[in-house]
């Protein structure tokens, strides 16, 4: 197994857990009525950063796309137990 798989499943751990930190928080900027450019600045900002985190995993090969997408996936699972 290569070594980037593992660094691959935990970047894409945290950047889930960024990803999913950024989504509440545009859940309690809703909630609270901010106006619609802060929460689409923040909307941008996870986007921006998954896809770019992505892009840049895509280029190292399939095996480590598809690492950093499962750490994702994991993140939310983990996202998902803290908001239930």
């Amino acid at each position: 197994m290569s070594p980037v798989l593992p660094l691959c499943l935990a970047a894409g751990m945290l950047l889930g857990l960024l990803y999913f930190a950024g989504l509440w928080w545009n859940v309690c900027l809703l909630a609270r009525g901010a106006g619609p450019g802060r929460m689409a600045l923040v909307m941008a900002g996870r986007f921006l950063l998954l896809a770019g985190a992505l892009a840049l995993a895509s280029r190292a090969g399939a095996p480590a796309l598809l690492a950093l997408a499962a750490g994702v996936l994991l993140a939310r699972q983990m996202a998902l137990r803290v908001a239930r």
